[in-house]
């Protein structure tokens, strides 16, 4: 079978958007000021994280996609009550300035642990 350039491109226009995935991703610690027990946790764009166990403070590593949003949730599931409301997890800061890249340790809120991290589309 003999493909056409223009045929090509699309196979490989289409291959490459399966594969592509954003994700939001924060590494979580047990305690809340972001010493005990690091782990890094990927939330893909409009999925909840669960796996990663009880963590009550966080440090941003990489932004989801335009328009995402993070929640914290106290139950092992993303309903239910949230800490800390809901952040910009894209990147932009607005509305939200402390999920930025390099602003450090963040605290979620002293006596509160969550169980699960959600994104979700603004």
């Amino acid at each position: 079978m003999h493909f056409t350039s223009l045929q090509n491109l699309a196979l490989l226009s289409l291959g490459l958007t399966s594969t592509l995935g954003s994700a939001y991703v924060v590494q979580v610690y047990d305690d809340h000021d972001c010493t005990q027990n690091g782990r890094e946790v990927n939330v893909w764009d409009n999925t909840c994280a669960t796996w990663m166990g009880g963590f009550g403070s966080f440090e941003v590593k990489a932004y989801g996609s335009s328009g995402q949003k993070a929640r914290f949730h106290v139950a092992n599931n993303c309903g239910g009550s949230t800490i800390g409301g809901a952040y910009f997890a894209d990147g932009t800061g607005s509305g939200n300035a402390n999920f930025l890249i390099g602003t450090g340790c963040h605290d979620l809120d002293t006596g509160y642990t969550a169980n699960a991290a959600g994104s979700f589309a603004i």
